[in-house]
């Protein structure tokens, strides 16, 4: 999980650029004691245990001193706190220790007023560590545990991620429909990210299934994790591949560092180091903790805004407030989660109006509030408002903790206190360009038209050549990434034949020209440590040249790779089955309908899968999805073949739906032989031609059931 930049936004003090400490004038700890955790376990400098090692500087993870040493880094069990819950935990037991071992601060306190505020993934931690919190303080008060309650007086959380469901519809509105009059989509890429959004297996259907399963165990947090991988990287994800621009700031470029980041090398400096007592080095992020929410779909997890209306329910005062230009948590899915959460004052709250936040003359936001209960939106900040308007949050924290109005600060607050002003929060700033920058490539560079959905009578084909109904575009799908990188091997493999041609002349030459040989000359034997260095590195040449081979063939020209699952049944067994992959279809290449094609996934870019394309640019399908145990039947059936050697895919007239659907230009229908076990483009949509690997054209393993892939598929122009 990565470490908050909180301490570097609104600390005491500032780090620049010659990593040199300057004091923060707008500092919270002008109006309070600050105590900053950093947690789960792993990230900043706690740690479990400590080892010598290095960092991957490709996947972010801690290699222990085999693969060399350039400092110290934290050992944990990552999946011993893998979720927020968890989190709480653990948190919970590190503040009592706090308490018990600074006598200081009085060793008789029995009850502690405590102001919690966190932000971006603190919409998890926040409202959850608050209702561990609570029910810790119940047992404390009941004597079923000792330790020292933690009254909340106030819960802050700025631009926070707290409902999925509620958020995740907002991140293609904000992409195009921000208050800055930026678009940073093209309608495409717009249009696809609505379409994962809302369509049948799609983001908000996963995460509904992840809020009714039970996700203490692996299977209910496997659906949450397929909520969390489809929701962001379908829709969320495309703004990243195609805009060009900033995650936290939509205004800045994509590889803009904001704020910047010389706060990770100060801490890492001996000095930094010596005067807080450690000797970890400092990373501003723990892939290992990532990965473990990630696995357990913690993203995704539902009860994030019952326990806000838990706490306001409690009198707590809560504060949400969102830097306006920030993507990743925009302020469009924060007010909209704020409209959603159901307590006592909810209908008082939606009433309420946005008043104009003001500090000293000046207008920095516009504020909702009704009671305990505030939403604001901050001017020109990005994720870490402290950072982008210092001022101004100083004195939000200040009034907050005050008990005092939002809007202007003048006002005591009372149970019943409401912002009058305008309904909505229309403020909007000019267009702010960007220098040209070239966007990261995504695994779905081939992108380029918008899904054309037509509406067929019963009895339609499901595969058709269609006509006009995608539009049409000059544009060639380019895998960027994978052509880059294929320039690169090309010019490495070129130093293999060039040097043999080279090695072949010089013996030609030699064989032709007849010379005097010269007299012998008397060369100094080697040393067995130059000996020995000369042969290793022929050794790693030839590893190199090698390689680099190994790669081409299985690149280029074919690919032998096992297959489990139960997709493809009975082309492709459950398990047990190698099949061989020709890379000439790469991209598409000469594909057809009928074909067994090997692709990336769309949902996950790190599995690849095996599905039989039924339907080509152009072509019509059938778009419904058939869950298995639904009475709701497929139009498509497999039978036996003519020879009783293989399976056919026919249309069964009397099952055909009418929902239908044109593949656009670039793209192809994937769908599985067993087709109520599959999950393919009923579920994801159509697949672009740039990530199909390769066509299987043989299955080679066990022996007993080697034989070709056989194209058992007919387009039909008319059922009868």
């Amino acid at each position: 999980m990565v470490q908050s930049l909180t301490k570097v936004e609104l600390g005491p003090c500032n780090v620049t650029a010659d990593l040199k400490t300057a004091v923060n004038p707008y500092s919270w700890s002008e109006v309070s004691n600050l105590l900053f955790i950093s947690q789960p376990l792993g990230v900043g400098f706690s740690y479990s245990e400590e080892q010598a090692g290095t960092l991957n500087p490709f996947t972010g993870e801690h290699e222990d001193s085999s693969y060399g040493v350039d400092g110290e880094y934290p050992v944990i069990n990552a999946t011993a706190l893998d979720t927020t819950d968890l989190a709480a935990v653990a948190t919970w037991h590190v503040l009592q220790g706090f308490l018990s071992a600074l006598p200081q601060l009085d060793g008789n306190v029995k009850s502690k007023t405590f102001n919690l505020w966190t932000e971006s993934y603190g919409g998890h931690y926040g409202p959850s560590f608050f209702n561990y919190f609570y029910d810790q303080n119940q047992a404390i008060a009941n004597g079923t545990t000792n330790g020292t309650e933690l009254i909340f007086d106030t819960l802050g959380i700025g631009n926070g991620i707290y409902d999925l469901y509620t958020q995740a519809p907002y991140y293609p509105e904000f992409a195009v429909n921000n208050t800055y009059g930026i678009k940073a989509v093209n309608d495409t890429v717009y249009n696809y990210q609505k379409f994962a959004c809302y369509m049948i297996g799609g983001c908000l259907d996963l995460a509904s299934q992840c809020a009714q399963v039970n996700r203490s165990t692996d299977v209910g947090q496997q659906y949450c994790f397929q909520a969390t991988d489809m929701c962001r990287n379908n829709v969320e994800g495309p703004y990243y591949s195609y805009s060009g621009r900033g995650v936290y700031d939509i205004r800045h470029p994509y590889t803009d560092p904001t704020p910047p980041s010389y706060f990770s090398d100060f801490l890492n400096t001996a000095g930094a180091q010596q005067a807080l007592g450690v000797n970890l080095n400092y990373t501003d992020a723990n892939d290992d903790v990532s990965y473990a929410f990630q696995r357990t779909g913690d993203f995704a997890y539902p009860s994030f805004i019952p326990d806000l209306e838990m706490i306001l329910n409690n009198s707590v005062r809560v504060a949400l407030y969102h830097g306006d230009a920030d993507y990743i948590c925009n302020w469009f899915g924060g007010q909209a989660v704020s409209l959603n959460i159901s307590y006592a004052h909810s209908a008082e709250f939606r009433s309420a109006e946005y008043a104009p936040f003001m500090v000293n003359g000046g207008e920095y936001g516009e504020v909702r509030q009704y009671g305990n209960f505030s939403f604001m939106r901050i001017y020109e900040a990005g994720h870490e408002v402290p950072f982008y308007q210092p001022e101004a949050s100083l004195e939000l924290f200040r009034r907050v903790l005050g008990n005092l109005d939002i809007a202007t600060g003048e006002t005591t607050l009372t149970g019943t206190y409401n912002t009058t002003g305008q309904p909505n929060a229309t403020h909007t700033e000019g267009y702010v360009p960007i220098p040209s920058v070239t966007p990261p490539v995504s695994y779905t560079a081939a992108i380029t038209n918008p899904i054309t959905t037509v509406v067929a009578e019963s009895g339609a084909p499901a595969s058709a050549s269609g006509s006009g109904a995608a539009v049409s575009t000059t544009e060639e799908p380019v895998p960027i990434k994978n052509r880059f990188i294929e320039r690169k091997v090309e010019d490495l493999l070129l130093l293999l034949p060039r040097r043999l041609a080279a090695r072949s002349r010089h013996v030609s030459n030699t064989a032709r020209v007849r010379t005097p040989k010269p007299p012998p000359v008397t060369k100094p034997k080697p040393s067995a440590a130059k000996a020995i260095s000369h042969n290793v590195s022929n050794l790693v040449l030839a590893g190199v040249q090698a390689s680099l081979i190994y790669h081409f063939l299985f690149t280029y020209v074919a690919e032998i790779s096992p297959c489990f699952g139960e997709s493809m049944i009975p082309t492709i067994s459950l398990y047990g089955d190698w099949v061989v992959v020709n890379k000439w279809h790469r991209h598409g290449r000469g594909i057809k309908v009928g074909d067994v094609v090997d692709y990336i996934k769309p949902t996950d870019p790190s599995i690849s899968v095996l599905k039989r394309v039924i339907g080509m640019p152009g072509d019509f399908v059938v778009a419904d999805y058939v869950d298995p145990g639904e009475e709701k039947k497929s139009p498509l059936r497999l039978v036996r073949g003519e020879d009783d050697k293989g399976w056919d895919l026919v249309l069964d007239k009397e099952e055909t739906g009418k929902m239908m659907l044109q593949v656009p230009e670039g793209h192809c229908w994937m769908v599985g032989d067993n087709m109520t076990e599959s999950r393919d483009s009923r579920l994801y949509g159509p697949v672009p031609l740039a990530l199909i690997k390769g066509k299987v054209v043989a299955k080679i393993m066990p022996f007993s059931d080697a034989g070709w892939i056989r194209n058992n598929v007919e387009a039909v122009d008319d059922l009868d």
